[in-house]
């Protein structure tokens, strides 16, 4: 799982826009996210860069916002997910440094 997420998040959120990829991204991701039963916010999260790398702000805004309800749900600091939602509503991809 964890490889594939990694990849999912690089081609979803790398600076160099030469080497993302949202659609390949949303392929890679969408299985674990099935194989995960849809309750993963780590997965979900990457889900939720790779819709915004595409230009589905709402999706990404509504997937943020699940992935979210899990990661409270199991204690996890939530403190990436809020800043990336934020940056969905505002139509904003989100980069990593």
């Amino acid at each position: 799982m964890f490889p594939a997420n990694n990849l999912a998040w690089l081609l979803s959120t790398h600076p160099d826009s030469e080497l993302r990829n949202g659609e390949e991204a949303i392929k890679l991701i969408t299985p674990i996210i099935k194989a995960d039963g849809g309750n993963n916010h780590t997965t979900l999260s990457t889900l939720a860069a790779a819709l915004a790398e595409t230009g589905d702000f709402k999706g990404a805004i509504e997937t943020t916002t699940r992935a979210l309800h899990y990661a409270q749900a199991v204690g996890a600091n939530d403190a990436s997910l809020r800043a990336a939602l934020i940056n969905y509503r505002n139509g904003k991809a989100f980069r990593a440094k």
